[in-house]
């Protein structure tokens, strides 16, 4: 459930032209420190869905940019 939000702060910083979806949650820690802390290894890949500023995007409508390779996001 984290993914997601955390996901579009991501694209929401980046400077590229599309936005990023994810493929697939790799890893997955968490550690209790004055509450709780996540760190994910996720799998990602550009997405057909221009970054525009007037309209909000639901990345689960948004399909894999064809002949994009994946990467993998530290967060």
């Amino acid at each position: 459930e984290l993914l997601p939000s955390i996901l579009m702060k991501v694209n929401e910083q980046s400077n590229d032209e599309y936005h990023l979806i994810p493929i697939k949650l790799l890893n997955v820690s968490s550690q209790v420190v004055g509450g709780m802390k996540y760190k994910m290894d996720v799998q990602v890949a550009r997405s057909e869905c221009k970054k525009n500023l007037e309209m909000k995007v639901d990345l689960k409508n948004c399909k894999k940019l064809k002949g994009q390779s994946d990467q993998v996001c530290c967060m």
